[in-house]
């Protein structure tokens, strides 16, 4: 619970002060006692993946592919970097 009322105090910005406020809220109703505690930083941390996970990341990475080249004597760097991507 410590960690979740951390991180809702450092998020900012107009898009997420509502969306912390509720799980603050949320949050302040929990028992200690009979609510399920470790759970919660899971839930969290699903609950902040869905609202806020970049989706434009696999287009990113594909034009990144698409414009990736191999120079030479740069062959190592190339590979690890197609790594990377894939």
């Amino acid at each position: 619970m410590k960690k979740i009322a951390l991180v809702l105090t450092l998020m900012q910005g107009e898009k997420v002060v509502d969306w912390a406020n509720d799980l603050g809220q949320a949050l302040d109703e929990l028992n200690p006692l009979t609510d399920n505690i470790p759970a919660l930083w899971t839930t969290f941390l699903e609950e902040f993946r869905e609202q806020y996970l970049d989706t434009q990341v696999a287009d990113r990475v594909h034009a990144e592919l698409e414009n990736l080249t191999m120079k030479v004597p740069y062959i190592n760097e190339y590979i690890s970097k197609f790594k990377d991507l894939c």
